[in-house]
């Protein structure tokens, strides 16, 4: 995987918590105290929950890919190719 996919896919998460690690805010807290907090609360609530989407749209997909290999039987032609069979000649 490249990093310039990586980034498109995970751009906003990445944006977020680059935010909330930087020394500026929109708020900041040395002027406006609690309020000042109040921006990076908000911004580490919607990075949890964009986290979560994404791990919750990860997870559907793969069960997605197992279901299609079930459907089409790619799992169980790669079993068989791992069974070794017997040679009656061998004994």
């Amino acid at each position: 995987m490249n990093l310039q996919k990586i980034w498109q896919e995970n751009k906003s998460p990445l944006l977020l918590l680059l935010y909330l690690i930087s020394p500026l805010d929109v708020l900041p807290e040395a002027f406006l105290g609690l309020v000042g907090l109040m921006d990076d609360a908000v911004v580490g609530v919607i990075l949890v929950l964009v986290v979560i989407f994404k791990l919750g749209k990860w997870a559907i997909g793969k069960q997605t890919e197992q279901v299609q290999e079930k459907l089409t039987g790619k799992e169980a032609t790669q079993k068989i190719g791992q069974v070794k069979v017997k040679d009656s000649t061998e004994e």
